[in-house]
């Protein structure tokens, strides 16, 4: 019976440990494939099969222009705010156009997860407080179709 205690506390420990980790949604990610020029205006690209995701999909939701360039720019400009500008939200930083696209980035390109499938035999997952299932996806394969989390901020307005 000793043998099985520590075994059972091991199993417990490792339970309880991934139960407390984040789900991944909402992590910067870079599309492995981005059409020469970047992404139009209305895009909404699943890919669900990223590396840089917990959760193994990355969302690109209507942003214009190609996310790497992120990761790409000097890494000097931080876009910390001035502390002579006030808030985050005003001064240099509001006006800095590299700090907005990088601000932009990160708000429409993103690591999330199905929240809904039509195929009870997918994994879903549940959106976090600032996010909302929203149906993206109809046709496609099972691969893909289906609802995501998507940021409130971003998601339609349903009445």
């Amino acid at each position: 019976m000793t043998r099985l205690t520590p075994l059972c506390l091991a199993a417990f420990a490792l339970l309880a440990i991934s139960g407390c980790q984040t789900s991944g949604v909402g992590d910067p990610c870079v599309p492995q494939a981005i059409p020469a020029g970047g992404f139009a205006e209305r895009d909404i690209v699943i890919e669900t099969t990223s590396v840089m995701c917990r959760t193994r999909v990355c969302l690109v939701y209507k942003f214009t222009g190609d996310p790497t360039h992120e990761f790409t720019t000097e890494e000097n400009n931080t876009c910390e705010p001035d502390p002579d500008a006030g808030t985050a939200g005003s001064g240099a930083l509001a006006e800095d156009p590299l700090c907005r696209l990088r601000a932009d980035i990160r708000e429409h390109v993103f690591c999330t997860c199905r929240c809904d499938s039509d195929d009870p035999s997918i994994p879903t997952c549940a959106c976090p407080s600032d996010f909302r299932c929203v149906r993206l996806q109809q046709g496609g394969g099972a691969s893909v179709e289906g609802s995501y989390c998507v940021r409130d901020s971003l998601a339609p307005v349903t009445p």
